[in-house]
């Protein structure tokens, strides 16, 4: 099955089965998922819409979390929100910083 989302697709991570999780362009980007929960209807819906532009999202090991990179500051720096409502962002990096990802126990982003 097919469902149809504008623009072009880049998709950062499958954590699961049933999620993955995708940065759609042209620049600036919104971040979206993809829930397959449902192969015969699977949703496509927006994680953040445009606030800057949003690269890179990756999602914490028991899915409750999401680091991805934005330039709403004026430069690339790595933000956490949870997941799947993404509720007050926490700033992660100072100075700058590009393609997170999370340690294997969860607990810690790298970029």
């Amino acid at each position: 099955m097919r469902t149809p989302i504008p623009g072009i697709q880049f998709p950062t991570q499958w954590p699961s089965d049933t999620l993955i999780v995708f940065e759609q362009a042209p620049n600036p980007s919104d971040l979206w998922m993809l829930d397959l929960s449902d192969p015969e209807s699977p949703r496509a819906e927006v994680y953040l819409p445009l606030e800057a532009d949003l690269d890179h999202m990756v999602v914490s090991r028991d899915g409750t979390l999401a680091a991805y990179t934005s330039d709403e500051s004026g430069r690339d720096e790595i933000y956490i929100r949870s997941l799947p409502e993404p509720g007050e962002r926490t700033l992660v990096s100072e100075g700058g910083g590009l393609y997170p990802f999370w340690s294997p126990d969860g607990n810690t982003v790298y970029y």
